[in-house]
């Protein structure tokens, strides 16, 4: 039986050629890819970032956050330091109905 977080965890990150969400579904081509490889460095690169996030039941009503940082590891980019990214902000969420409290113990 697995547990449930108490704190906003990241439950999955994946690099896609596309991906986009649809009437809250995650449509992705071509992802789970580590690495990519580009004949012309002066060429723009499209990609997607898919990430699932896990809010615990009683963290729903409040407002979080969510960062991403692109950075080459081996050296600077050459001159993309500021990537042109499309972000929204998140959507709200509305906490779902309480839950109702478990049926007692039947008496022996």
């Amino acid at each position: 039986m697995s547990t449930l977080p108490e704190q906003v965890e990241l439950d999955f990150l994946q690099l896609a050629d596309r991906a986009e969400v649809l009437d809250g579904k995650l449509y992705m081509m071509g992802g789970a890819w580590d690495s990519l490889h580009i004949s012309d460095i002066e060429a723009p690169v499209a990609f997607s970032i898919a990430i699932g996030i896990l809010v615990p039941w009683g963290l729903t009503n409040e407002p979080h956050q969510l960062q991403i940082r692109i950075k080459e590891y081996r050296r600077p980019l050459a001159r993309y330091d500021q990537p042109d990214v499309k972000s929204a902000p998140l959507p709200p969420i509305t906490p779902p109905p309480p839950r109702p409290a478990p049926p007692a113990a039947a008496a022996p």
